[in-house]
């Protein structure tokens, strides 16, 4: 929504150009940015550390809050700071196995955030209806996220609503470099179909991660370091469409997004096949495994969410 908004909020305030000696994008800088400043403010003394001290919450609802986290969590239950899950985070496979394909798709994600309106204007646009015509690729993009997530949420299922919106975006970025020289509504259309897919790949992606951590020390911490990782994308995003070379962004982000579904469905099996083991555990096997302290999501009864 950000985004749809976003593009259209440009260009209005683009024409306060020479407002008080300054340019339009100096004020789309200040006037969009002055309000995130403040509300970081306001964030740090509202936003509550746990369900437990979360004032706008009743009694009722902490309680419910706190027994939902509970039953996420299976038999990682600690509540404590521990050095033992935070080294535990960087000896996990599976932190290495979620870097990969969160990367893969952040850096496409952050390319066509940076990049859209010069996209648009490619496809033969001014600047200011550029920036407007981002808007209604942004506005699809956005019921696409938001039925995914529900989706995903009701089926309990991650991979496969991770996957395919980034199947969705390798048809879209195909469409770009395949139809380079074809009309612009055809272009535009494979545009709308690669943001909608890399954009609704984000709620499964990121629940993803959080779902298959126990214990809260390592779950926080494998979280972090999994989206701070990811988030270096923003990093490489930059050098993708240099130059006005379109094509050769579109095959970079094609190929980025190929090797991440490949990686999904990688990791779906691996999660699969160990929650397979684990359930046909005999008895001894079972209570050989559960030995040990925290052991989180090492332990045989948490259950991953593939």
């Amino acid at each position: 929504m950000a985004g749809a908004f976003g593009g259209v909020l440009a260009w209005a305030i683009s024409q306060m150009d020479d407002v008080l000696g300054l340019h339009g994008w100096q004020w789309i800088f200040i006037l969009e940015g002055l309000p995130t400043v403040l509300l970081c403010f306001v964030s740090y003394v509202y936003l509550p550390d746990y369900p437990q001290t979360a004032r706008f919450l009743s009694e009722d609802e902490r309680d419910l809050a706190v027994k939902r986290l509970l039953i996420d969590a299976g038999p990682a239950t600690e509540t404590e700071f521990s050095w033992k899950q935070f080294r535990d985070v960087f000896k996990d496979w599976k932190v290495y196995m979620h870097m990969m394909p969160y990367i893969l798709t952040m850096t496409p994600l952050y390319s066509l955030a940076l990049f859209l309106p010069s996209l648009v204007r490619g496809f033969n646009f001014d600047p200011v209806t550029s920036q407007l015509m981002t808007a209604p690729a942004y506005a699809v993009a956005c019921v696409c996220t938001l039925l995914a997530a529900i989706s995903s949420d009701r089926r309990r299922e991650r991979g496969f609503h991770y996957a395919i919106p980034i199947l969705l975006g390798v048809v879209g970025f195909t469409l770009l470099v395949v139809l380079e020289s074809h009309s612009t509504s055809v272009r535009y259309v494979g545009l709308t179909i690669a943001v909608s897919g890399v954009f609704s790949a984000v709620p499964a992606m990121v629940a993803w991660i959080s779902s298959n951590f126990g214990g809260h020390t390592k779950r926080a911490v494998a979280t972090g370091v999994i989206i701070s990782f990811g988030n270096c994308g923003g990093l490489i995003s930059g050098y993708v469409y240099r130059d006005n070379q379109f094509k050769r962004g579109h095959i970079i982000c094609l190929a980025m997004l190929a090797a991440a579904f490949l990686f999904i469905l990688l990791l779906k099996f691996l999660y699969i096949r160990e929650n397979r083991r684990r359930k046909n555990l005999s008895p001894e096997e079972y209570a050989k495994e559960s030995q040990g302290e925290e052991l989180c999501d090492w332990h045989p009864g948490f259950v991953y969410i593939s």
